[in-house]
C-alpha cells in the first residue's frame, strides 16, 4: 500500500509540476494547487485520494504531511530569480512529512536531512522546470529552542505558509521529538 501511495504521489506531483510550466510558457499564473486537483481531469483520476488529517480535515498535500501549517509570523523578502537570501532570517513553524519523489526530481528518504518550503517561496524561484528550480539543492539552516540542524532543499510544501518549513523526519529530531508535531517560532536562514 505504502509504494502504491508513494507512486500515486509521484504521478500526481509530475502532473502538477507539467501543469506549472505549461502556465508559465504560456506566461500566465498557475492554478494552486488545491484548484489543480478540482480540475476534472485530475479529480476523477481513480488513484487520487486525500491524506487525512489527524483533526479530520483532509490535506491536499501531495506528501504526508503531519498537518497543514499554521500562519508564520514573518514575511519572505526573497524576490524572482536563481539565488536565494543567504544571512536572511526567518520565522516559521515547522513539521515533517514522509519524503518521497520530491519537486526537484529526486528521491529522498525519511532520513535524509531534508527539508521542503512553501510553495509560495519555492515558486518565486521558478526558471519554467521545477528540476531546475533556484532553491534546489541550497542549504538551509533551522534552529528552534537552542538546537540546530542544517538540511537541503528538495521539495515544495503546499500545505506551508510563507516561511514555514516541513522536515523529513530525521531533520525534525534534531530540533525536537516527533511527537510535537509542530514547532511554533522556529528560525531559519539559507547557508553557503
Amino acid at each position: 500500500m505504502r509504494a502504491r501511495e508513494a507512486a500515486n504521489d509521484a504521478q500526481l506531483r509530475e502532473m502538477y509540476n507539467e501543469f506549472v510550466a505549461k502556465a508559465q510558457r504560456e506566461k500566465r499564473e498557475p492554478a494552486s494547487f488545491e484548484e489543480f486537483l478540482k480540475h476534472p481531469k485530475v479529480a476523477k483520476r481513480a488513484f487520487w485520494e486525500p491524506h487525512s488529517d489527524s483533526d479530520g480535515s483532509s490535506s491536499s498535500s501531495t506528501s504526508s504531511s503531519t498537518s497543514s501549517s499554521a500562519s508564520s509570523s514573518a514575511s519572505s523578502s526573497a524576490s524572482s530569480g536563481s539565488g536565494s537570501d543567504n544571512g536572511h532570517s526567518y520565522t516559521g513553524q515547522a513539521t515533517y512529512y514522509t519524503p518521497g519523489l520530491g519537486a526537484c526530481g529526486k528521491s529522498s528518504s525519511s532520513s535524509d536531512l531534508i527539508v521542503a518550503v512553501s510553495h509560495k517561496l519555492f515558486d518565486k524561484y521558478s526558471n519554467g522546470n521545477p528540476n531546475d528550480n533556484g532553491l534546489c539543492g541550497k542549504k538551509i539552516k533551522a534552529t528552534y529552542q537552542g538546537k540546530s540542524t542544517t538540511v537541503t532543499v528538495v521539495d515544495r510544501c503546499t500545505g506551508c505558509k510563507e516561511t514555514d518549513l516541513d522536515f523529513s523526519p530525521t531533520a525534525f529530531t534534531k530540533l525536537a521529538a516527533k511527537s510535537k508535531g509542530r514547532l511554533n517560532d522556529m528560525k531559519w536562514s539559507f547557508v553557503e
